[in-house]
């Protein structure tokens, strides 16, 4: 299935098989079905096949699992339960006789080359005993449905620069392995390809059969009956759901699910999960939906509001960065940009995928490697100049003063959108025409094209904001969708200054508005993270880290070891079983957690060359930061001698004092 997909997204012959020929983009199994389908087509033919030919059969090949003969197949089973859905209950025989009933029916037609329409098969079993429940015509609401599902997916690029990744081992993970878990959340870093990585599952998925799939950014309504009104929707969600049960392993994918802020959207999204529930029951003990989301990392406590009953856990997945040999795969594709490999200060932005796709616009990357942004704050800045502001041209700055009152509207807008009102329509065309925004289609309403878009929009509005930045904060009730826009505006001042003057005045600044929550402090706080520069940028607020014992240097930590973590998928599985909450089983797994490489690394390499200038609390703070590294790397993983030789250190000095 997935080399028939690759092929369809391919844009030719040579592009398609230059992905599944390059080692470590493709398995050696889809290479070997391909030569396979070249084989059996030159049988065929009686000549060789041409790669042109080769690849037009395979877009156009579609692989159906379907067995119906074997002892409890699957597909049996899963006709079965259908089944089950059209006979009123304990009334006459069940849903395993219709299925028997069916087949003989089924064998009786096909030796006389008769047809039977529904009208006559519907009359001919209820003659037999069988009670129908009346049947519902969803096909019009499922072709809203899926009208919807085109205007998400096509919102969503999976290309860098004109060239889509097979990212096969992301894609390929099933459903069905991840044991009895309610939710698939794929979470990562903003710009990482989550929604990407959704959207060619869903492509996958809807090879064998029909799934509902929706979006932060649509979902309206008040609960599903305010959903499907505003959709045009007239059958109720479990008729819906029955109507799409014919999928061996019902799914609904909903993108951005940690955006989902109205109230009323996620009564949707619950009433939607726990029909889902009702009308596909576990059959033998197995899980028979799934729900596939993407929420940004550290999202995973903010989805409280779920139905815990329903969702009683949650798998997350993180999204990788791209491996090298993608980076190269695309880089080969872009000769102006082949020498950036080279540039080991651009390794975390090349990783980046939308980054990346970034890098290939000529205004951002230029033609020069050397000055070619190596951090997201570079990258926005260039971005902020070149692409919106035309290079400092009029109708720059009227873009730049659109995208500062787009971002001004949606501070506390649901789902993250703004009306066009008032605004410059000419800066809303051309900034709709180069893809940082989108416009609902009918509707005068925009919202930005991807989150680092709204981000960097958001970050130019508390620019400007930011000698009162605490009590502006305050004003607006504190939004939590302005929380990243807040580190980046901590890391932007420490990347532009000479030192870290301006960043530890804004930090004072909050930690003396006593009124505003502590997340505040601790973006700003944790800003360095953000940044590719993140030792350089510990180099600069050394003063400030170590003064006080170490106060900040220790609030730095424990925030490096409580959310700078994943969780680890096979404990998470783990305290599922054993947790009375979910809650209880997040916190067990966090206890475990996995660092997040790069934050980890360079912190622990700056606490290492400045490990004689610890305070005695500071020190046990960064002890307990090595612990967990030295547990959770491998032993050929770096840092893991010199951190195990300053702890024997720390230790002699112990006993000594």
């Amino acid at each position: 299935q997935t080399v028939l997909t690759w092929a369809r997204n391919s844009s030719s012959a040579a592009a398609f098989l230059g992905r599944i020929g390059q080692q470590g983009l493709s398995h050696k199994n889809h290479r070997e079905f391909t030569a396979l389908i070249r084989s059996r087509l030159t049988a065929a033919s009686g000549q060789p096949v041409s790669d042109d030919n080769l690849w037009g059969f395979l877009r156009s090949m579609v692989i159906l699992h379907f067995d119906l003969l074997t002892g409890g197949s699957r597909d049996a089973t899963h006709a079965v339960n259908c089944l089950r859905h059209v006979l009123q209950p304990d009334a006459g025989p069940g849903a395993a006789e219709l299925f028997s009933r069916l087949r003989v029916i089924s064998a009786e037609v096909n030796r006389s080359a008769g047809e039977y329409t529904r009208e006559i098969l519907t009359q001919r079993l209820q003659g037999d005993g069988f009670r129908l429940v009346p049947s519902s015509d969803c096909r019009e609401d499922l072709a809203r449905l899926d009208a919807l599902k085109e205007h998400i997916l096509d919102d969503i690029r999976t290309d860098i620069g004109g060239l889509t990744l097979n990212r096969v081992e992301a894609v390929e993970a099933p459903a069905g392995q991840y044991g009895d878990a309610a939710m698939l959340l794929f979470t990562g870093p903003p710009g990482v390809g989550k929604s990407g990585i959704w959207k060619m599952l869903v492509d996958r998925h809807r090879l064998a059969g029909p799934s509902l799939i929706l979006s932060a950014d649509r979902v309206d309504g008040k609960g599903w009956l305010g959903f499907a009104r505003s959709q045009g929707i007239s059958r109720t969600a479990e008729e819906l759901l029955l109507a799409m049960s014919t999928h061996s392993y019902p799914c609904i994918f909903i993108d951005g699910i940690d955006r989902i802020e109205d109230d009323g959207s996620r009564l949707a999204v619950n009433d939607l999960l726990r029909t889902a529930e009702k009308v596909l029951p576990p059959v033998e003990g197995c899980r028979r939906w799934w729900c596939i989301a993407t929420a940004r990392e550290g999202s995973l406590g903010q989805l409280t509001w779920l139905d815990r009953k329903v969702v009683q856990q949650i798998f997350p997945v993180r999204i990788p960065e791209l491996a090298d040999e993608e980076v190269r795969l695309v880089l080969d594709e872009q000769p102006r940009l082949r020498a950036l490999s080279s540039q080991a200060r651009l390794k975390p932005i090349l990783r980046n995928p939308f980054l990346l796709d970034l890098l290939t616009d000529r205004r951002i990357a230029g033609d020069e490697a050397e000055k070619v942004p190596a951090t997201e704050v570079e990258v926005s800045d260039v971005w902020w100049e070149r692409v919106v502001g035309r290079d400092g041209q009029s109708e720059g700055r009227e873009r730049q003063q659109a995208l500062v009152e787009a971002a001004r509207r949606l501070i506390n807008a649901p789902r993250r959108r703004f009306p066009d009102g008032g605004m410059p329509p000419d800066a809303l065309v051309t900034l709709e025409a180069d893809r940082v925004i989108i416009r609902d289609q009918g509707q005068n309403v925009y919202r930005f094209s991807h989150d680092l878009l709204e981000d960097w929009s958001l970050l130019r509005l508390l620019e400007q904001r930011r000698q009162d930045l605490p009590a502006y904060l305050r004003e607006l009730g504190q939004p939590h969708g302005l929380l990243r826009a807040v580190r980046l505006l901590g890391c932007m001042l420490l990347e532009r200054g000479e030192a870290a003057d301006e960043w530890a005045e804004l930090l004072r600044a909050f930690e003396q508005a006593a009124e505003l929550a502590p997340r505040w402090r601790q973006a700003v706080l944790t800003a360095p993270f953000l940044s590719t520069r993140l030792e350089e940028l510990l180099d600069k607020a050394r003063e400030a880290l170590l003064a006080e014992d170490g106060r900040l240097l220790i609030d730095l930590l424990v925030a490096l070891r409580t959310t700078e973590v994943d969780v680890d998928p096979r404990i998470a599985e783990t305290t599922a079983a054993i947790a009375d909450s979910p809650a209880e089983a997040l916190a067990l797994a966090l206890r475990f957690p996995l660092p997040r490489w790069y934050a980890w690394y360079w912190t622990l390499h700056w606490l290492l060359r400045h490990s004689t200038e610890l305070s005695e609390a500071a020190r046990h703070e960064a002890a307990r930061i090595m612990e967990i590294w030295q547990e959770r790397s491998g032993p050929d993983d770096p840092l893991r001698r010199e951190v195990g030789e300053l702890a024997f250190a720390w230790l002699e000095q112990s006993d000594e004092d």
